[in-house]
């Protein structure tokens, strides 16, 4: 009888264990890299689109040993991209915080791959990511360019690229520091488009305001309308072209935004349009010889800023 019960008892511990490790909320030895690789393939692909990037290479847990307690989870991603920019270091330093804030945003807000993070939220310290400098021919740019820009734990280095292939590290700094750098440049942007509305609508109490923007503009113009009182942004009218970010309905008296549905920050005005389908039209631009839609020089978008310049005036008349 006694070596019955322990018979049991080392059964009943077996089955315990054996559902601990195959429970629903188990995940199978490659479940997190497949989700990752997804995520990569399916999500990464549009931002290198949107961002105007290629990805040159990419891993998943390349810092982390396998024998970790939690190795069937994703620590860490690798990526290493490549742009055809022409960057100086503040530049190239816009470039890198925008990208990692970006992609730390496609990361956090990817519901399927967040059940296989280790970390929750994801931030800068769980990516290893630089990006190259290249011109047309695929060589490095000049050392009057930043070749290549980098984010190693807590710190990004910059460097220059010399003709006889040897490279120089020009500068270093926190992401903290370089995050903050950035935010205040932005935050100098908006206060300059905000001072000259109110220098203009201060002029004439009948004032109103017709203003174009495209690209990272849409984010200064946003912060500068929320820079404004109700009663002026009521004198604002706001178009937005290939937007990095749109703009609420709300800050200014009429706003609207044109994409194409080639156009490199696509994936944004899909997201928005469902919520302000007034607010956001997507064009066709499949008919144009140049179908990769980068800014309001594009034909697609002329017969459209055309037609809000024409409105503008008929309700100034």
């Amino acid at each position: 009888m006694k070596i019955n019960k322990f018979y049991m008892l080392l059964m009943l511990m077996f089955s315990l264990l054996s559902c601990s490790q195959n429970g629903p909320n188990s995940k199978s030895k490659y479940d997190y890299y497949t989700k990752g690789e997804t995520f990569i393939k399916n999500e990464v692909s549009k931002f290198v689109k949107q961002n105007d990037l290629i990805l040159n290479a990419y891993g998943i847990n390349i810092d982390n040993d396998s024998s970790s307690p939690e190795w069937n989870a994703i620590h860490d991603f690798y990526f290493t991209f490549y742009s055809l920019e022409k960057v100086n270091l503040q530049q190239a330093r816009k470039v890198l915080i925008n990208c990692i804030e970006n992609l730390l945003n496609e990361i956090n807000n990817n519901k399927e791959l967040g059940n296989y993070l280790y970390t929750v939220p994801f931030t800068y310290k769980n990516l290893d990511l630089g990006i190259f400098f290249f011109n047309k021919k695929g060589r490095p740019r000049n050392e009057n360019y930043i070749y290549t820009c980098a984010i190693d734990e807590d710190t990004i280095y910059y460097k220059i690229a010399y003709p006889n292939g040897t490279f120089k590290r020009i500068h270093e700094e926190t992401y903290d520091e370089a995050l903050k750098i950035v935010e205040r440049e932005q935050s100098k942007a908006s206060k300059i488009v905000a001072l000259d509305w109110l220098e203009y609508l201060y002029q004439d109490k009948k004032n109103e305001i017709l203003h174009f923007c495209e690209s990272d503009g849409n984010i200064d113009t946003r912060n500068a309308l929320k820079n404004l009182s109700e009663k002026d942004r009521e004198r604002l009218n706001i178009v937005g072209i290939a937007s990095a970010g749109t703009i609420e309905p709300t800050l200014a008296e009429n706003i609207y935004h044109f994409a194409a549905r080639e156009d490199i920050v696509d994936k944004i005005y899909f997201e928005n349009q469902k919520k302000h389908p007034d607010n956001v039209s997507i064009l066709d631009s499949c008919a144009y010889t140049n179908k990769l839609v980068r800014n309001l020089r594009h034909p697609i978008y002329e017969k459209h800023l055309k037609d809000e310049i024409r409105k503008f005036e008929v309700k100034d008349k």
